[in-house]
């Protein structure tokens, strides 16, 4: 008896592809009770605002510290709008247009939950950090007696140890002075922008098999380079700004790196997806065999 013939390949990857499924379980509560934490945090940064940061000794003869006092390349609320009307609204749509069914805008919000978490436990860190440390910025000894002063040609053992002994009246400007490390503009420009690059990375390995999959997995990376070749830009001007030192900056990308990566994956981890796996039939002895689970 002739044996039957395989019948034709079903359209899938052999190698087992994973491709989006339906949403399966969503732990709506755990994003919620998360998001209300990391929003009682925001709401404490922002009252951190009006604290009083460590008060530091500046030397007079410090050149360091003698840097002058330029306007902002990049303000913090251009930092602001990037992230909450750029990138948010595309990790809330794009999560919305993908998995269209019932669950598609609690699955779409989980992400936005996460978003703003992030942000918030960063802002949090940020200032709290600011006003512990108390680092003077290299613009310190311009703000305490103006632009045009230039440090001491020979040595000075001349020391101020508060803001009075400036004489400057501004105690917002120097207050501001006092909080270089770690750099606020750096960590919130990374928090947002590596949130954005783990996101969209992860959604471009979920793409189904198509003829433009390759284009658009690669759009999607160049994406979130994009995104993160920016943040990096935005800590650069704050050393070409006179604002912070090159550590300053290096400790702001960590700490907004930090809480996007654990955000996120906290947040992603509150999803379960069903996977569908492309296979292809096998056949053995002329026996259909199931693919693997």
């Amino acid at each position: 008896m002739e044996a039957p013939s395989a019948p034709p390949a079903i359209d899938i990857d052999p190698q087992g592809t994973l491709l989006p499924g339906r949403v399966h379980q969503v732990d709506f509560g755990a994003s919620l009770c998360t998001f209300l934490w990391s929003a009682a945090a925001l709401v404490v940064s922002i009252g951190l605002q009006f604290a009083q940061p460590t008060l530091r000794p500046f030397f007079v003869n410090d050149a360091n510290h003698w840097y002058l006092h330029t306007d902002e390349t990049v303000p913090y609320y251009i930092v602001l709008l990037a992230g909450f009307v750029l990138l948010l609204p595309i990790i809330a749509f794009y999560d919305f247009l993908v998995f269209v069914q019932r669950e598609s805008m609690v699955v779409a919000l989980n992400h936005v939950l996460g978003y703003v978490s992030a942000f918030g436990w960063n802002a949090l860190t940020t200032q709290y950090i600011k006003l512990w440390a108390g680092s003077l910025r290299p613009d310190f000894g311009s703000r305490c007696f103006g632009n045009g002063k230039l440090p001491p040609l020979t040595y000075s053992a001349g020391v101020v140890r508060n803001n009075f002994e400036c004489t400057t009246d501004n105690q917002q400007l120097l207050n501001g002075g006092r909080m270089s490390f770690v750099s606020g503009h750096t960590s919130t420009a990374m928090v947002f922008a590596v949130y954005f690059a783990v996101f969209f990375c992860r959604r471009a390995q979920m793409l189904p098999e198509s003829r433009l999959r390759w284009f658009k997995m690669n759009l999607m990376y160049f994406s979130s380079f994009l995104a993160l070749i920016l943040a990096i830009l935005v800590g650069v001007s704050r050393i070409v700004d006179n604002r912070h030192f090159p550590a300053d900056v290096v400790g702001g990308a960590m700490v907004g790196t930090g809480f996007a990566l654990g955000l996120f994956f906290l947040f992603e981890g509150h999803v379960r997806f069903t996977p569908i796996r492309k296979h292809q039939p096998l056949w053995t002895n002329g026996l259909r065999q199931e693919p693997p689970v």
